[in-house]
């Protein structure tokens, strides 16, 4: 099956599994344009199923690409799986992603995979659990995934692609999805600056920005409504009085009881009185 402009289309089989990232996929258009396309690609049904990225590359130094069909009647989810299982070295955030999107699939039928009534009944029946055991990893991971991927998710895109290419881990990226996008945005780029080494610990470094009311020059900070100059404050000294001032604040507040004295200690008091002339 090809699409208005010739091509082959893809099928949603072969979008379970994410892309590969630029690097990779720039390294694959080097060595198919060197030596040509070594592994067929394959065909389910007239649409590609296995070898999209090799396809592409195809198109793109203009080599000529060769297919291999699947029968008609193969299991081709399961063909899908062990191929992209046996080639991939994928973390386990990308595999719950892919577990996601094919939980999200049997809940919507296989809509448009061209499948007959009898598969689609043995598709349709896969549990969320079910899903995350095709894919090793835990049910809870897949929920993680869920929350970056499902349809009603918040997170930007620029979020979705980092965990769907492995770059941030779904579990990470889960926690922040209900932040403002530009606050999203900036925990992102805080970790791939290394600045940050969570999503979340960068977001809550993001909040604390947007609502601090000091503005950083260089190493110190000063009052917006100060002159430049005539308040400085060190953001350490500033983060160290803010945070025992809140802490002295929580604890509960007790009248002062004196001292009782025990049988074995001194009653001399200090500092001493001084000495009677």
């Amino acid at each position: 099956m090809t699409t208005s402009d010739g091509k082959y289309s893809l099928s949603r089989l072969a979008l379970l599994y994410t892309q590969i990232p630029p690097p990779e996929f720039q390294a694959l258009m080097e060595s198919i344009r060197e030596g040509g396309l070594r592994r067929s690609i394959t065909l389910w049904r007239g649409q590609i199923i296995d070898g999209r990225h090799r396809y592409e590359a195809c198109l793109q130094t203009g080599v000529e690409p060769h297919f291999v069909e699947l029968p008609g009647n193969a299991d081709a989810f399961q063909y899908v799986l062990d191929e992209n299982s046996a080639r991939r070295h994928m973390t386990d955030s990308q595999r719950a992603v892919a577990a996601h999107r094919t939980w999200e699939e049997a809940a919507s039928g296989w809509a448009g995979l061209g499948l007959d009534e009898g598969e689609r009944a043995i598709l349709h029946s896969l549990t969320l659990q079910q899903a995350a055991d095709l894919f090793h990893v835990s049910r809870r991971l897949v929920v993680h995934a869920g929350r970056i991927f499902g349809k009603d998710s918040q997170a930007v895109p620029e979020l979705r692609q980092a965990a769907d290419q492995g770059a941030v881990a779904v579990s990470d990226a889960s926690r922040v999805v209900d932040q403002p996008p530009e606050v999203q945005l900036r925990a992102l780029a805080m970790v791939e600056s290394g600045s940050s080494k969570t999503l979340a610990r960068a977001a809550t470094m993001a909040l604390q920005e947007t609502h601090d009311p000091l503005i950083d020059e260089g190493s110190a900070t000063v009052l917006p409504e100060q002159p430049p100059g005539s308040v400085t404050l060190h953001r350490s000294a500033l983060g160290a009085f803010t945070g025992w001032s809140r802490a002295r604040a929580s604890m509960p507040s007790s009248p002062i009881r004196p001292r009782q004295k025990g049988p074995w200690q001194c009653s001399r008091t200090w500092p001493p009185s001084p000495p009677t002339p």
